[in-house]
């Protein structure tokens, strides 16, 4: 099952979880009977990535500069 037969709300208490955190995706994914691609790939759909240098789930938007080139998360720039 790919998850866009997923329930969003399902979907949404994945990015809940998750989200802000280095949270575990494999026990937010056992928790809901998904597999690890399922629960990271939810993420990633809600524009959610790991910051390279400390792992937390961020929103995309904080991993790119004002000239686009890749950087940490906000919290990393600090």
């Amino acid at each position: 099952m790919g998850i866009y037969d997923l329930p969003d709300e399902l979907k949404e208490q994945v990015v809940g979880l998750l989200e802000g955190t280095y949270g575990d995706e494999g026990a937010v994914a056992e928790r809901f009977g998904l597999s690890l691609e399922q629960a990271e790939d939810i993420m990633l759909e809600a524009n959610y990535e790991r910051c390279p240098e400390c792992g937390h789930w961020v929103e995309c938007w904080e991993l790119v500069d004002e000239d686009l080139e890749e950087v940490p998360c906000l919290s990393c720039r600090e």
